[in-house]
């Protein structure tokens, strides 16, 4: 009986393991629905997210849950840095030195345990994603101008610009996870 199941999960992890498993299972569908320009920006977010945990637990004077945090960004940026095609041209090449200065201050902000450093890791991918979301959705138009019979040039590679092919969904899941 389904109620008899839900019960069961329900009085073994309370409201909160519910949640949890929800919203893992919503992240889950993002990821093996998105496209590669779609997990960029899912990487992105998760970043973001982690970072503003470890704002959090650095004002909490949490040292362990600072760590693992920024430990969790250090991961999606050198998945994002990995995934780069630099065979695709400056853009590449630019984040390719943008995520490795990005990654060493990552690595002063945890060892310094610095919130400014962090701070300025937001802003730093709140504005690689704004980018890359204003990019994708240029290639969109032009993509569905292309589908109506216009040019459909200027296409964007998500590997060339540090995202995930669908064949890295499952990492891009594991990074992306709270």
């Amino acid at each position: 009986m389904m109620m008899a199941g839900f019960s069961a999960q329900y009085a073994e992890g309370g409201v909160g393991h519910l949640r949890i498993n929800t919203q893992e299972a919503y992240l889950q569908a993002q990821v093996q629905t998105a496209t590669p320009e779609g997990l960029v920006t899912l990487l992105y977010d998760g970043a973001l997210r982690f970072l503003r945990q470890a704002r959090g637990y650095l004002a909490a004077h949490d040292v362990e849950g600072t760590h693992q945090a920024l430990v969790r960004v250090q991961d999606i940026v050198v998945e994002l840095n990995s995934s780069l095609d630099l065979s695709q041209g400056e853009v590449a090449a630019s984040l390719r030195k943008t995520y490795e200065m990005l990654l060493r201050q990552l690595v002063e902000a945890n060892a310094r345990k610095d919130v400014t450093l962090v701070d300025a890791a937001i802003q730093s991918i709140e504005g690689l994603r704004e980018a890359w979301v204003e990019a994708s959705k240029q290639v969109l138009a032009r993509r569905a101008q292309g589908a109506q019979g216009g040019p459909a040039g200027g296409e964007i590679s998500a590997a060339a610009a540090g995202g995930a092919s669908t064949a890295g969904t499952s990492r891009a899941e594991s990074l992306a996870h709270a």
